[in-house]
Parts: structure tokens; sequence; C-alpha cells
């Protein structure tokens, strides 16, 4: 009697290996899935936050590990979007107070490109200085250019003249 139990539990022992394979599969590959899509809405939300969108929220329902990560994200965007606000306030007040300065005011990048300028230094420039654009394209006074090029160089303040800034007057740089 023994040894024809043997195959039988063996058989069953198979049947049962098979059903389980055949039930964990499927549970497996839509665990994978829902997880994969999660983690793609992560993907999807962090690109959102690289480009700009500083709006964009994750939404996620579960109690995980994952909801976790997404939790801590969107505190994130919600820190970063106070942070530039606060950054793009500072910037108006800024603007608006070298806007109302008496003195022509040029800012530039090390590389002599022009980041910022006021509303005085525009008129006398005679063109419109662009943000962006070189210095050199919008000044044309060797001294202004010259007293600039020096302190990008030597990392210092530098004090010029110009005499040709605007004709019959002389500025200090």
């Amino acid at each position: 009697a023994r040894a024809n139990s043997l195959p039988v539990l063996g058989r069953e022992a198979i049947l049962s290996a098979v059903a389980a394979i055949l039930v964990a599969l499927p549970l497996a590959a839509w665990f994978s899935l829902r997880v994969s899509r999660r983690l793609r809405r992560m993907v999807d939300f962090a690109h959102r936050i690289a480009a700009g969108d500083l709006h964009a929220r994750l939404e996620d329902d579960y109690n995980d590990e994952i909801s976790t990560m997404a939790e801590a994200l969107n505190s994130t965007a919600v820190q970063l979007e106070r942070s530039f606000t606060e950054l793009e306030n500072s910037r108006r007040e800024l603007a608006t107070l070298l806007d109302s300065m008496q003195e022509a005011v040029v800012a530039i990048t090390y590389e002599g490109t022009v980041s910022w300028s006021n509303a005085l230094m525009q008129r006398l420039a005679g063109t419109q200085i662009r943000e962006g654009r070189a210095l050199v394209q919008s000044v044309r006074d060797p001294d202004v250019l010259a007293c600039a090029q020096g302190a990008l160089r030597e990392r210092m303040v530098r004090v010029g003249r110009a005499n040709t800034l605007v004709p019959g007057r002389i500025f200090e740089i």
C-alpha cells in the first residue's frame, strides 16, 4: 500500500505546485504593473517639476513606502514653490529699487553678458540693453567696456570715466 501512495503524493505535490504557480504569476504581474505605474507617475511628476511646473502634486492613495516617497516629493515641491515665489518677490523688489535709482546700473555675468539693467542705463545706452546679450553689443563706450572687462578679470570693483556714452557728458563708472 505504501508503494502506491508515493506516486499519488508526488502527483498531488506537482499539481499543487502548478496551481500555486498559476495563481502566483498573474498576482505577481498585477502587483508589478501597479508598482510600475505608480513609479512612472513619480517620474512624470519629477519631469514636470524640472520643467518648472511647481504646482504639480502627486496623488497616491496607498499607505506604503511608495506613498511615503510621494508625500516627501510633494513636500519638496511645496517648499520649492515657496522658495521660488519668495525669490521672485525679492527679485521684483530689487528691480523696483534699482529702477528708482538716479544712477545707471547694469549687471553682467562672468561671461560678459547682461543679466539685468535699470531703465536709466537703457536710456543712456541709446539702445535696448537685453538680458542674455553681450554688453559690447549694447554699450559702445570703450571706457565702460574696459572697466567692465577689468572688473570681470580682476574680480574687483573698477573705477573709470565714460566720455562717449552720452555726447557732452562725463560719467563715473
